[in-house]
């Protein structure tokens, strides 16, 4: 039987991956442990050894031992799985524990890094190959529309087109001022995707360049859901957006409402690009996310010279032949499935049904929800704490 060795896994993790890997031994160590075992021959690809190392992806752009350990692992031939987030997720977000209905697990890279090719771009690039092609097309035309219908994202289904009436009200009152209405989805500074797929860009530049650009534009921006929760840190100082945006949305709207007012979507490789794409809205890239380098977008950075933008965009040239294509790879071939409510594999169209019927949201571990919410409270009051002290300390 296969071992897969599972390396820094939160406890929360530990309870999802088992799961997705059924069939397979499990084992779960830390960096120093492998790397132990590693170093005194324990963990080889001698034949008859099925051993697999697998990791979150996020973790390895962040964390220079384990970025080391995938090396020494590639020379010694044993096989890496990196893991993450598919795009068809939840009905609720990954960070307050809802379970994921979906993962990507990459033996080649991972989807949102462009210095090499992913799983995801080789079954693209043979793809029209594949003796199933037609069959895989006419199922992707009817699960792109079942998503569109069904108002489905990655994090949440019944999504319905609300009417931005800040904006409505803009083109109302300045008529002529602006020539069109460019939406940015504003992403996490830190995140693994945008450190590897944003190209050097993060939120603030990437809003000042769409600016320069585009000075007649009505530029709207959405700050990305879990800083607004307070998960996450890294959004610019409004005083700064004063200057280049024109409606700053919080909560108020969903990336769906606000990508259906807009004409254009700009972003360094934010997924809502991808959920534009598939609803035929014109999309724009700074960075080179999974979706661009196809044809099906502009790519700014490639334009711009980029070396990894250009040798990703020379990669996926004339690879696919529409957005049909893109689905196909990524809603279907890509990601593993796994049915929470049956324990068992799944489908994409299986999926997408349990999401559907679940608007209030699937399948969630409250206990490690409730705990969240408190070390949230405490890292509150300590922040709280050290201001109020320093706020008392003598001159």
């Amino acid at each position: 039987m296969t071992t897969v060795t599972f390396v820094m896994t939160t406890f929360w993790k530990r309870r999802v991956l088992p799961a997705f890997f059924k069939g397979y031994r499990i084992r779960f160590a830390g960096i120093r442990s492998l790397k132990h075992r590693l170093n005194t021959g324990q963990l080889s690809a001698k034949p008859g050894d099925d051993d697999i190392v697998a990791f979150w992806a996020s973790n390895e752009a962040h964390c220079t031992k384990l970025r080391n350990l995938a090396r020494d692992l590639a020379a010694r031939g044993i096989p890496v799985i990196r893991i993450e987030d598919a795009f068809i997720r939840s009905n609720g977000l990954g960070c307050n524990f809802f379970y994921p209905y979906s993962l990507a697990l990459d033996r080649s890279g991972i989807y949102y890094d462009p210095s090499g090719p992913s799983d995801l771009e080789n079954i693209l690039t043979s793809l029209r190959t594949r003796s199933d092609y037609q069959e895989l097309r006419t199922r992707a035309d009817r699960l792109r529309r079942i998503v569109i219908d069904g108002g489905i994202t990655k994090y949440r289904s019944g999504c319905r087109i609300n009417p931005v009436h800040e904006v409505a009200a803009l083109l109302r009152e300045n008529p002529g001022k602006f020539d069109r209405v460019i939406f940015i989805p504003a992403q996490v500074d830190q995140d693994a995707s945008v450190v590897l797929g944003g190209l050097g860009y993060n939120n603030l530049s990437l809003i000042r360049r769409v600016r320069k650009d585009n000075p007649r534009a009505l530029i709207i921006v959405k700050i990305h859901p879990d800083v607004l929760s307070g998960l996450r840190n890294g959004f610019p100082e409004k005083d700064e957006l004063k200057h280049h945006v024109d409606f700053l949305c919080t909560d108020s709207y969903s990336p769906l409402d606000l990508a259906e007012i807009a004409d254009e979507i700009h972003t360094m490789c934010s997924l809502t690009g991808f959920e534009a794409l598939l609803r035929g809205k014109k999309v724009v890239c700074y960075g080179m996310p999974f979706y661009a380098g196809y044809g099906l977008t502009e790519d700014i950075c490639a334009l711009d010279g980029n070396e990894i933008a250009v040798a990703a965009r020379k990669r996926r040239a004339n690879v696919i032949t529409d957005i049909t294509d893109l689905v196909i790879g990524s809603l279907i071939l890509y990601p593993r499935y796994f049915n929470w409510d049956t324990g068992c594999e799944a489908s994409a169209e299986e999926v997408v049904s349990v999401l559907l019927n679940h608007p209030e949201g699937t399948r969630q571990n409250r206990i490690f929800r409730i705990r969240n919410q408190l070390y949230l409270l405490f890292r509150k009051c300590c922040t709280l704490t050290a201001g109020l002290a320093g706020q008392k300390r003598p001159d």
